[in-house]
């Protein structure tokens, strides 16, 4: 009897180090998928930093860099934006004065840019994409999914040239597109409650 309570014991023993075996080697697959995933979006992230791909100033395409002279916007008081669809520009106004003029992209004829009056939202992000309408840098949104945002990016965040190309034309799925140094500056410059009208 003895022999078969040890016997027992010790089967029992070796079961319950087979389960904890089991049970570590699922743990550590488990984390080491998820610190897979969250290194792959740690580098999606780099992807969106203007240092480890396009610095907003001196690209190689006209779509990379500054359309405008950036005004020194000390204050926001009396700030309004004001989008062309005609003319496919975005006109930066503090109390009616004009401060610049920036070229932009709005929607095609089958995807239009809304119009009318709207405020910049505290919805903003250096990145974004979907499979439906693809992405974009540096996005400020304006009215539900409306956004101000770079010339159009891939899966991998890398800005699709024929894209970028089309600045300057009605392009867009609905949002207003801009250069790549536009948008970084608008992304960091323009607060959330500013008005903005489109017509």
């Amino acid at each position: 009897m003895r022999k078969m309570n040890k016997q027992k014991k010790l089967t029992i023993f070796i079961l319950a180090i087979a389960v904890i075996s089991v049970a570590c080697y699922s743990f550590y697959n488990y984390n080491a998928s998820h610190k897979e995933k969250a290194e792959s979006k740690a580098n999606i992230s780099e992807q969106n930093n203007p240092a480890s791909s396009v610095t907003p100033d001196n690209g190689e395409y006209f779509w990379e860099k500054p359309t405008t002279a950036y005004p020194d916007l000390n204050d926001t008081d009396g700030l309004a934006i004001e989008v062309s669809i005609a003319k496919q520009k975005l006109y930066l106004l503090k109390n009616g004065t004009r401060l610049c003029t920036m070229t932009v992209s709005t929607g095609k004829p089958e995807t239009p840019t809304v119009t009318g009056d709207f405020y910049t939202e505290s919805r903003r992000g250096e990145a974004f994409y979907g499979e439906q309408f693809g992405g974009g840098k540096y996005w400020v949104a304006f009215y539900g999914s409306y956004l101000f945002h770079s010339v159009p990016i891939d899966a991998n965040g890398n800005y699709i040239i024929e894209e970028g190309n089309k600045l300057g034309t009605p392009a867009s799925h609905g949002c207003v597109r801009m250069s790549v140094a536009d948008s970084y500056w608008f992304y960091t410059h323009i607060p959330a409650g500013i008005p903005v009208k489109i017509y």
